[in-house]
């Protein structure tokens, strides 16, 4: 796994949170593009990407 391919887990496993969302006031919110006012993010590559796997957060775990 290299440092994108966290990147991307990251990125996917944001995305994919129905607990996780931006604040009210969040700029985000006004953005013309539709994918960070629906992502709350404000990048729009690797939102569809899939999230952590449990072998990349032991490798996390372990680098901590």
């Amino acid at each position: 796994m290299g440092s994108e391919g966290l990147e991307r887990a990251l990125i996917g496993t944001l995305a994919s949170c129905a607990l996780c969302g931006p604040s009210a006031g969040w700029l985000g919110n006004y953005s013309p593009k539709p994918q960070i006012r629906e992502s709350g993010l404000w990048l729009i590559q690797h939102l569809k990407a899939a999230p952590i796997s449990p072998s990349q957060q032991e490798l996390i775990a372990a680098a901590i």
